[in-house]
């Protein structure tokens, strides 16, 4: 008889002991399971601070020439003595502009001789003042309009901080276009012609200029 007790004792601990496991389980939360994006190691050797700037100009309508054929703009602007062909860092900022622009589709900007010399007075005056403020407080539009240039919109965008190398001009890309107020003027439909300049510091960093403007 205790033989028989026991067992029956035995048969009702084992039944508890699977219903509250069965409970358990049926109650339990699943685990929580954190991964790592694989493009963490890409978005790290990318994030580096590179200051940024955007200006934009319409013209005030200057009053010297009032005709078209008098008028004088990016277009009809005579080469000067100052002009010079860009290096191959300034081609491939300006194509890979053209390729987000191409991205997001939009018009390739046409390059511009005239606004290459201007903007690159500008990347020279940057290595002392990194602001659309020019030295004497003008403003970014007087390196045209003070050589009796006209334009009906300007834009000018200042970057630096990358080495002048192929992975140099992806940082200046990704830092230009990183916020919406920095990329607006690069992707805007509103241009037509732009042109990229560059000076290099006492470091041998780029300062970059991007010009933009419709005659």
């Amino acid at each position: 008889m205790q033989i028989i007790i026991a067992a029956v004792c035995i048969l009702t601990v084992a039944a508890g002991v699977l219903f509250a496991v069965k409970y358990i389980k049926k109650n339990e939360k699943p685990p929580v399971i954190t991964t790592l994006s694989e493009t963490v190691s890409e978005i790290k050797s990318t994030t580096v601070e590179i200051p940024t700037e955007k200006k934009t100009e319409k013209s005030d309508g200057d009053s010297e020439e009032t005709t078209d054929s008098k008028k004088k703009t990016i277009l009809n602007y005579p080469k000067g003595e100052n002009d010079y062909t860009p290096t191959a860092f300034e081609a491939k900022l300006f194509n890979a502009i053209n390729s987000k622009r191409e991205e997001n589709s939009l018009p390739p900007l046409n390059w511009s001789d005239c606004l290459h010399t201007l903007a690159k007075e500008r990347a020279d005056e940057s290595l002392t003042l990194f602001s659309h403020t020019r030295p004497g407080g003008k403003k970014p539009s007087s390196v045209l309009t003070e050589k009796g240039i006209s334009f009906t919109l300007f834009g000018e965008c200042l970057l630096k901080g990358t080495k002048e190398n192929d992975e140099g001009v992806n940082l200046l890309i990704n830092g230009l276009l990183k916020e919406k107020d920095q990329s607006d003027i690069v992707l805007s439909k509103d241009y037509s012609y732009a042109a990229v300049a560059v000076s290099l510091d006492e470091n041998g960093d780029v300062n970059a200029v991007i010009l933009f403007c419709n005659p």
